[in-house]
Formats: structure tokens, C-alpha cells, sequence
């Protein structure tokens, strides 16, 4: 596998969800256990990966280039620039938010 439309979890996600919504996309794909595809929020001199929709308010959680967990609305997310990368290769990692330990797959680097 070497591209996005060869990710057969990716393309579920984006027929489940549709094709507008990357928050929800990404948020189905983790889901549905993928974890080749990485979606982005640039801006501020940083990108963040979106990681996932945390509460019925729509806030997003997001780990921050510095590998901080950090989050933010919704409206936000959805209204920045996204970047999008596919690679074989990512590694999970451990982070602590709201006193639970959660495993977030993250673009292998180096």
C-alpha cells in the first residue's frame, strides 16, 4: 500500500462519512483501526495533528509538533488549513489526557 486510495480504511471512512468533513473522517478512520493517514491543522507557525473529537461540543484534541496534547473548537479546526500525509510507516505513542493514558498513531520520524 502507497497512497491514500490504496488505504482501503480510508476510503471507508470518507464513503461512511463524506467527503467535507475531514474532523469526522479522521476521527472514523482511527476508528475503524487505521493508521497510515495523518490530517493537519497548520497555522501559528505550528502544525497539529487532529487526533480526535473528545466531547458532544465538538472540541478537538490535537498534539502539537512539540508532541503536546492541546485542544480546540471545532469551528476552528474545521475553518484552518489542512494538510494531508499518507505513510507506511508510524509508530504509537503514549500521552496522558484527563488522567487516562491514550495511544495516538503518529507519522514514524527520522
Amino acid at each position: 500500500m502507497s497512497s491514500f486510495s490504496q488505504d482501503k480504511k480510508w476510503m471507508e471512512a470518507k464513503k461512511v462519512i463524506g467527503d467535507l468533513d475531514w474532523i469526522e473522517i479522521i476521527s472514523y478512520y482511527r476508528f475503524i483501526g487505521g493508521n497510515n493517514v495523518f490530517v493537519y491543522v497548520a497555522g501559528d507557525g505550528d502544525k497539529k495533528q487532529i487526533v480526535d473529537i473528545i466531547d458532544k461540543e465538538g472540541t478537538v484534541l490535537l498534539l502539537n509538533r512539540a508532541g503536546y496534547l492541546e485542544t480546540d473548537t471545532y469551528d476552528n479546526v474545521t475553518n484552518s488549513k489542512k494538510i494531508f500525509e499518507y505513510s507506511e510507516y508510524f509508530e504509537e505513542e503514549e500521552h496522558f489526557f484527563e488522567d487516562s493514558k491514550i495511544k495516538i498513531p503518529v507519522k514514524k520520524r527520522g
